[in-house]
């Protein structure tokens, strides 16, 4: 071989070294995020700006009854089991927010409610827009906590309070007012703009 055909074969197995190495760097990142998505009961997920699933994380799949590879890379509509005409109406779907956040370019905090093979779950939801390294807004990041157990005693507690049969007020730690029942509002000749609970 002439020094020139060495060169040549030396560049040829760097740029082979090179490129197994970034993927060996790709392969560990991964397998990194993964995990961390992994260890929160949380729903954390990661959508293309068309609404695309590019990467979920167990408790979404355990949620939606399908495997990642089932999800990764699926919209809504077969994502959640919605008919047709669910989703053209957009009720149970979480599209109008994450257009927010990409219209914002800011990450938002949101209530959103989602028709599951469990039946209507409520979710606090975080999501933000992800950039290109261009600043070009390519899809969204998001973070679900399921508050309808919490939802639900909220409403069993209010309920109680209304039915009992003197006048209740409840504070809070700082002694601010929470809540309280129909017969204060009488008692008390409150109105209904007077205060919002």
């Amino acid at each position: 071989l002439g020094p020139c055909s060495a060169v040549l074969s030396d560049f040829r197995v760097a740029r082979l070294l090179d490129a197994v190495r970034r993927r060996k760097d790709h392969e560990l990142s991964t397998l990194h995020l993964d995990k961390v998505i992994d260890i929160t009961s949380d729903l954390v997920w990661f959508k293309d700006a068309k609404g695309a699933h590019v990467k979920v994380n167990e408790a979404f799949c355990r949620l939606v009854g399908k495997t990642r590879q089932q999800v990764e890379g699926r919209g809504h509509y077969y994502i959640w089991d919605l008919e047709p005409e669910e989703y053209a109406k957009g009720e149970f779907v979480c599209l109008e927010t994450d257009q927010i956040v990409m219209n914002s370019g800011e990450a938002g905090l949101f209530d959103e409610v989602v028709k599951t093979p469990q039946g209507m779950r409520q979710f606090k939801t975080r999501k933000a827009p992800l950039f290109n390294t261009d600043g070009s807004i390519m899809g969204t990041v998001g973070l679900a906590h399921d508050v309808t157990d919490i939802a639900n005693m909220t409403a069993e507690l209010d309920l109680v309070l209304q039915s009992i049969p003197y006048a209740v007020m409840i504070l809070d730690a700082d002694r601010h007012i929470v809540n309280f029942n129909e017969r204060f509002k009488k008692l008390f000749g409150i109105g209904a703009t007077d205060y919002i609970v």
